[in-house]
């Protein structure tokens, strides 16, 4: 066995442990519905997330702007 197969291995392990990770951040930071626009609040029907476009559009942004600060996920 060689350094070059130990290295190759060990970026492997890496990898994995990373997709890992991206798959528990992407599942806990999923949005569900709950009857309300998460923007403005407005009651929605079963389903939906936003009442329009333009709130969805500031939810995003605020998000964003939440994330590059290194706030936790709103």
């Amino acid at each position: 066995m060689s350094l070059d197969d130990d290295a190759e291995r060990a970026e492997q392990i890496f990898r994995d442990a990373a997709l890992v990770e991206r798959a528990r951040n992407a599942e806990r930071n999923t949005l569900k519905p709950y009857g309300a626009c998460y923007f403005c609040g407005e009651s929605l029907r079963l389903g939906l997330l936003f009442c329009n476009t333009d709130c969805r559009d500031d939810w995003q942004r605020e998000h964003d702007a939440h994330v590059r600060n290194g706030a936790s996920s709103c």
